[in-house]
This record gives C-alpha cells, sequence and structure tokens, in this order.
C-alpha cells in the first residue's frame, strides 16, 4: 500500500488498506493512512470518517495530543463541522491552551449564529463565558437567546454568577430585572427574597 501510494497509484493503496482493516479493523495507524489517502483523492467525506475513527480511538486513550491533530486534520476538511471544533476546543482546553481554545468555541459560535442555531449558540457561550465570564456583550447575547426560549431561570442564573462590575452594565441589569419580573421574584415594586 505504502509502495502504491509512493506511486501515486492512490485507488491501489485504497484498496490494500481496506483490506488491510477487513482483517484487523482497530489499526489505528492504518485508518489515518486510509483518511490521508482519501484526502488526497478528493473523497473528503471518507477521509472524515476515517478520521473519526482514529480520534475516538485517542480519546478513549486519553492521547489528547493526537486526538487535537486528527480534529484539526477533520477541521481542516470541514470548516463548518461544528461538532468537530467543539471537541478540538474542549481538548484544548484540557492541554491548557485557552486562547487556542477559545478561538475554536469563537468559530464555532459563529457558524451557529449564521446558521440561526440557538441552542448550540447557548451551548458555546457558556462554555466561553466560564472563560471570558467579563464578556458584557456575549452575556447579553446569551440571555436574548434565553428570553426568546422564556427561559428565564437560566438568564438570572448566568446574570446572577456574572463579576460585579458586569452586573453594574444598563443591558444586564434591565435583563436582571425583567428576568425577576417574569419569575415572579418581585412584588409590589420589591424584590421577593429568595432561598
Amino acid at each position: 500500500a505504502e509502495k502504491y501510494a509512493e506511486e501515486n497509484f492512490h485507488l491501489r493503496a485504497i484498496a490494500v488498506y481496506k483490506t488491510i482493516l477487513k482483517l484487523a479493523p482497530t489499526l489505528v495507524e492504518i485508518n489515518e493512512k486510509l483518511g490521508d489517502l482519501y484526502h488526497q483523492v478528493g473523497l473528503d467525506q471518507d477521509a472524515v470518517n476515517q478520521y473519526y475513527i482514529v480520534a475516538a480511538y485517542h480519546d478513549s486513550k486519553g492521547m489528547t495530543k493526537e486526538a487535537m491533530g486528527i480534529r484539526k486534520k477533520i477541521i481542516a476538511i470541514d470548516p463548518s463541522n461544528v461538532t468537530g471544533r467543539i471537541r478540538l476546543a474542549e481538548l484544548m482546553r484540557a492541554e491548557g491552551k485557552t486562547e487556542e481554545s477559545l478561538r475554536e468555541y469563537e468559530r464555532a459560535a459563529e457558524i451557529f449564529v449564521a446558521k440561526n442555531t440557538r441552542d448550540g449558540l447557548i451551548e458555546v457561550y457558556e462554555k466561553m463565558l466560564y472563560f471570558r465570564p467579563e464578556n458584557v456583550e456575549m452575556l447579553i447575547a446569551l440571555c436574548r437567546i434565553y428570553f426568546e426560549k422564556r427561559d428565564f431561570k437560566k438568564a438570572l442564573r448566568r446574570i446572577e454568577t456574572a463579576p460585579a462590575d458586569v452586573k453594574k452594565d444598563l443591558e444586564v441589569t434591565e435583563f436582571w430585572a425583567e428576568a425577576l419580573l417574569e419569575e415572579g421574584l418581585v412584588a409590589h415594586g420589591r424584590l421577593v427574597r429568595v432561598g
């Protein structure tokens, strides 16, 4: 298979690797080589499928760096793969690469915004606010989504865990007050004591 690949007989190499995998489907390096060949010949979805097998193996063995490398290959082939981006961001976070992780979350958020996928956007914003709790604009965007879904409790929870400076923002305060009203925690202009 390697000889065929070196001589640019990619389809023959693919056939040999597929035969090997029929005999031993768990050979990770063969799955990765097959994915590389699929990508070289333009069978990108097949390449991504092979890479998912490899990524799952690395994930199961706790091989974070290797899993990140494979996830990067997946993203390079399919930049709109939100699930892959989120998983890559989680792996980067586990490796202490906070800024890189945040960039992947931001790209995932952009894709969710373009697709108007609120649930995915909630997940990403929640994860990003964990790292950047001072991001007022993101908190406001998240509160808007919660309000659209009429999930005032989650909006309240998110606002109440925000840093004090963020809570002083006028729009955040308005969301907080409206969420309290919607949840019936304000009576006759006075805050009802909770808990």
